[in-house]
């Protein structure tokens, strides 16, 4: 098991590449704005730190044009051997991958037009040190941009202490591996001390009844037994409230006029001064 393996709390089996999948079309407009907002040059280099199976490389491949140059970092062989393949299939000369560990890995300096990364910082430890590490690696004028949670705000309605405890157990699963699910109140002030000048901030909170999109990908999360089994290994849920949520779940979904709200997706984004 590498370093980024260990962190990366959730795993990287079929499961999660769908449920990141899921995660995507849910969040991706949110994504796709934000990236709109910060106006990608054609020709760009880009780094996309802890890409997961690729679900953003063709948005940042079309914002950088034919002749830019895409980097996809990631700790998973088979996402990158995934990725490798697709390329291969679409022809996609300017994608290259590197199986790397986030924790201590270097880019090269001075040469990044941008460097995104999403649901990622919130699993490693030590943020406010990759981020000065990274800085560096920007051309100027070049971003740093970052897509993470800050998990206040979670709750359902009508209350469920299950659906409570399972919450805390998830926190817990971040805290214990070295992660942090609120790192997105750290970003601002990270980029700041590493000479960044903010340049994007912007809340997102989604929220929905049973139906919904933002309340079936909770769905799907929070019964998924192998989160579950998680929860209790590594969180600290137990056996009682894992019953306890198994219980009152199906009544919270039952409910006339049931609410998730989802925690708060940050974007922020740091520019690093042109001269």
């Amino acid at each position: 098991m590498t370093e980024q393996e260990h962190h990366y709390v959730l795993g990287r089996d079929d499961e999660e590449t769908g449920r990141l999948a899921a995660q995507n079309a849910l969040w991706g407009p949110i994504t796709e704005g934000f990236l709109d907002r910060l106006n990608i040059p054609k020709g760009a280099r880009i780094a996309e730190l802890g890409c997961g199976p690729g679900l953003m490389l063709e948005s940042l491949r079309r914002r950088a044009g034919v002749n830019g140059q895409i980097e996809a970092y990631d700790g998973a062989a088979h996402w990158l051997s995934s990725i490798d393949s697709r390329a291969a299939e679409k022809g996609w000369e300017n994608v290259s991958t590197f199986e790397a560990d986030l924790c201590d890995f270097e880019l090269e300096e001075g040469a990044y037009d941008l460097i995104f990364s999403r649901w990622v910082f919130s699993f490693l430890p030590d943020p406010e040190a990759i981020i000065a590490r990274l800085s560096k690696a920007l051309k100027p004028g070049g971003v740093l941009a970052i897509e993470d949670y800050n998990h206040h705000g979670v709750s359902s309605f009508p209350h469920s202490d299950g659906f409570v405890a399972v919450i805390e157990a998830t926190r817990q699963m971040y805290f214990g591996q070295g992660g942090d699910p609120f790192v997105a109140g750290r970003l601002p002030i990270a980029m700041s001390s590493a000479g960044l000048e903010l340049c994007d901030l912007n809340p997102t909170v989604l929220a929905g009844g049973p139906e919904s999109g933002v309340f079936q990908w909770a769905h799907r999360f929070f019964t998924s037994e192998s989160q579950l089994d998680n929860m209790q290994e590594l969180g600290g849920l137990s056996d009682a409230d894992r019953a306890l949520f198994k219980e009152e779940w199906p009544v919270v979904c039952a409910t006339p006029g049931a609410m998730f709200y989802s925690p708060i997706l940050m974007d922020v984004a740091g520019k690093r001064p042109s001269s």
